[in-house]
């Protein structure tokens, strides 16, 4: 009986301690089936879908700009996606430490489809490549950009979209 008291008072110290190493935040590795259901959503949210990886250093030092958009935006139903064109085995090592370091909270997806001539014009016939890229729609409504957008453009944006939307 004794044993069994002991077991009862250390499991939730046990799975406190084994919460406490997980990660922050979580980074999915997908395929392009996955990403693509967040490319056709036809309701009234404005998504916020953001191509970045951690070889070029303007598309991660944008991810703390979208990051302030998703928290300031968060009522308006305005949904910010990370997907990182890194590879997998890159996640833990590269992918995770930068998006733990920036404080992202926002869904990060690890697109592992090395076949971009086939799922990159399906984001944006007019995307070649470049990074950042970001897509922003809303319904059948939207616009991409090959360029790092700062805070105050992609505010502009959203207030353009949320304002039409009325």
């Amino acid at each position: 009986m004794k044993n069994r008291i002991h077991i009862f008072l250390f499991l939730p110290v046990i799975l406190i301690m084994s919460c406490a190493n997980e990660p922050e935040g979580k980074v999915s590795v997908v395929k392009f089936n996955s990403v693509e259901k967040y490319l056709n959503r036809d309701n009234d949210t404005v998504y916020v879908i953001n191509f970045w990886a951690t070889r070029n250093k303007e598309s991660v030092g944008q991810l703390p700009e979208l990051e302030k958009i998703r928290k300031e935006f968060k009522g308006d139903n305005v949904k910010v996606l990370f997907i990182s064109l890194d590879k997998p085995e890159d996640k833990d090592s590269k992918v995770f430490p930068v998006i733990k370091k920036l404080d992202i909270h926002s869904n990060v997806l690890l697109l592992d489809d090395p076949d971009t001539k086939s799922w990159r014009p399906k984001v944006s016939p007019l995307w070649n490549g470049q990074l950042p890229a970001t897509l922003i729609y809303q319904g059948h409504s939207a616009e991409f950009y090959q360029e790092s957008l700062n805070y105050t453009k992609l505010k502009s944006i959203l207030d353009d979209r949320l304002k039409n939307k009325e």
